[in-house]
């Protein structure tokens, strides 16, 4: 009973305590390939490793099994994965990358507030040239009605298209 118990139990992720994993089965490929044989596998027997939901391998455990090629297989993985543990692209390196790169980069709601704010000081630029041209409408309305000729007068301020500078 004892022993049942205990295969009954589910092997748990030392990172996050989850208990789901998948299998992943790893082979090792040709460096020379070509064509149909670019993917083509040259390690005897193919290792299967569990993953868990957060991306940390489950070391297996260690085995033997009858055999040199087995085995040097089995011991060419061990030294592959301790190789991969020292340089990791997961985990908390990978977070913190993130997290830096989160931080230099606008989430969508601030985009969403920035596009909007633009829009707004658009629809408010365009109003104040709408305005802008109606006083001078008005101002040479006025200059006609009072017959007042600006261009010969020096003391009289220049018109705005003659000074206007676009930008």
């Amino acid at each position: 009973m004892a022993l049942e118990a205990k295969l009954d139990q589910c092997i748990k992720c030392p990172s996050c305590d989850s208990e789901w994993f998948t299998e992943i089965t790893y082979h090792r490929y040709s460096a020379s390939g070509y064509g149909s044989l670019e993917s083509w596998t040259i390690e005897a027997m193919p290792q299967p490793l569990r993953v868990c939901l957060c991306g940390r391998p489950f070391k297996p455990s260690p085995q033997m099994r009858a055999g040199r090629t087995p085995n040097a297989e089995l011991q060419s993985f061990r030294e592959s994965m301790e190789l991969a543990g020292k340089r990791p692209h997961g985990g908390r390196q990978a977070s913190e990358e993130l997290h830096l790169l989160a931080q230099q980069v606008g989430t969508r709601q601030e985009a969403e507030r920035l596009r909007i704010e633009i829009a707004a000081l658009r629809d408010e630029n365009t109003s104040l040239r709408d305005q802008l041209a109606s006083l001078r409408d008005q101002f040479d309305r006025l200059t006609r009605q009072l017959g007042v000729d600006l261009s010969t007068k020096t003391e009289a301020v220049p018109r705005l298209e003659e000074g206007r500078v676009e930008g």
